[in-house]
């Protein structure tokens, strides 16, 4: 897979080994990144209005529009 990618295996079987592949990572070029601003998604508008809905029929069930019999 890292033939096919362009990338490289890093394999140390001793400590020595393992300071030279961070020695070696160390030399390898550093990529440019940008820092972004993550997009900010609400999704709280048709929650909120059936909420209102639910709370403005409650309200008036319990104070008008109760069917009463006598």
């Amino acid at each position: 897979i890292t033939t096919m990618t362009g990338g490289e295996v890093f394999n140390p079987g001793d400590t020595d080994a393992l300071a030279g592949v961070f020695a070696h990572i160390d030399q390898m070029e550093k990529a440019q990144t940008e820092k972004t601003i993550a997009e900010q998604l609400d999704n709280y508008r048709p929650f909120s209005l059936i909420g209102i809905v639910f709370l403005t029929l409650a309200t008036l069930c319990f104070y008008g529009l109760r069917y009463t019999p006598w």
